[in-house]
């Protein structure tokens, strides 16, 4: 079993549309690619902007609404100007249950490269100040300054588990699942969403 903290990835539905670029630039993407993609994202979490692509999903089609307008980031698949292999590309770095901002004492080295005004030298100087500070928020954040925006210690109530199981007989089985824990709730933890997984043997479900 592992456990990461979406609030330490890049929320698709929230983040800032700089942000966006930066995600998508950090795949490869160029600058006019990743604009172009961005801001169909932005427009798709807007339905009553103008201004917004006829091409665009319908909200309909994916049960999404004004105050969650992605559910899965396979969704991101449906935004014409989307590339193929980006969504695959961006998973590991992306979430739909985030906020605006990214939590820098979980955020993965991917997802901080991918915010704005971080280059080589400040993101190797800030994975290595995490490695010996790894609580210290206000260091931490200093060394990302033009990135400070972006960045928000939160409480980790949103987490994705990733589990796994092997038995003697072969059997195998894996799943990630999506749970929150919220403050005063009646229950321990609630699941948000559970994906099994293929089994890598082929003798699971």
């Amino acid at each position: 079993m592992s456990l990461s903290d979406e609030g330490g990835r890049i929320d698709v539905g929230q983040a800032p549309v700089e942000v966006l670029v930066g995600l998508f630039r950090s795949i490869g993407g160029s600058e006019r690619q990743a604009s172009d993609v961005a801001q169909q994202i932005i427009e798709w979490r807007n339905p009553n902007n103008t201004g917004r692509s006829n091409d665009a999903p319908q909200k309909s089609a994916q049960g999404a609404d004004a105050d969650w307008p992605f559910t899965d980031i396979r969704q991101l698949s449906l935004i014409p100007a989307m590339p193929p292999g980006w969504v695959d590309a961006i998973a590991p770095l992306t979430t739909v249950y985030g906020s605006e901002t990214v939590n820098p004492l979980t955020g993965s080295a991917g997802v901080i490269a991918a915010l704005p005004g971080i280059d080589e030298a400040r993101l190797q100087a800030f994975l290595d100040m995490r490695r010996i500070f790894p609580a210290d928020a206000a260091r931490l954040e200093a060394i990302l300054a033009p990135a400070q925006r972006y960045l928000e210690v939160k409480p980790q109530q949103v987490i994705s588990v990733y589990l796994e199981s092997r038995l003697a007989d072969g059997f195998q089985a894996a799943a990630r699942s999506i749970i929150v824990v919220l403050p005063d709730d009646s229950q321990p933890y609630r699941v948000l969403a559970w994906n099994p997984l293929p089994s890598p043997s082929g003798k699971g479900f």
